[in-house]
């Protein structure tokens, strides 16, 4: 059963989605926000190890290409050398406006993503899933405008 949690903000609304298997319905899930059919990953290498490749694989099946960046895991990835690489690596993907960078991971890997998608191309969406869920199978999605940044404009 997968459970959709709606959270009402004012003007920047979303949903989160809860449920097993959800991991490896990934294109299905992420189809819907997608302008074209084409992702960023960002992830740590400990999540990355055990849950890119069934990712990428869901994406594939969906139609969906993606790209992948793994960070070293660890709060210190919050740091600006991490946030620049993370940044630098998106814009070598030439990841525009409206596409979607997936954060694979806890915590650090959500914030920084959110971040930097905030910065990015001035509104780029991040769109988690977190590792506590992967423990009982589940995985949440949750896709969020993110902030307009007039340097990341293009």
């Amino acid at each position: 059963m997968i459970e959709t949690v709606n959270v009402p903000l004012p003007g920047r609304e979303y949903e989160v989605r809860i449920g097993a298997g959800l991991l490896s319905r990934a294109g299905a899930e992420i189809a819907p926000l997608l302008k074209r059919p084409r992702v960023a990953i960002v992830s740590d290498e400990n999540v990355a190890a055990s849950h890119l490749a069934t990712l990428e694989a869901a994406l594939a099946a969906g139609g969906i290409e993606s790209v992948a960046l793994t960070l070293p895991p660890g709060e210190s990835t919050k740091g600006w050398p991490q946030f620049t690489r993370t940044v630098e690596w998106l814009l070598e993907q030439k990841v525009e406006r409206r596409d979607i960078v997936v954060a694979l991971g806890g915590g650090v890997i959500g914030d920084l993503v959110g971040f930097a998608a905030a910065v990015l191309r001035r509104g780029s969406v991040s769109c988690r899933s977190r590792p506590a869920f992967w423990r009982r199978s589940t995985v949440r999605w949750a896709a969020r405008p993110a902030s307009t940044r007039p340097r990341a404009r293009t």
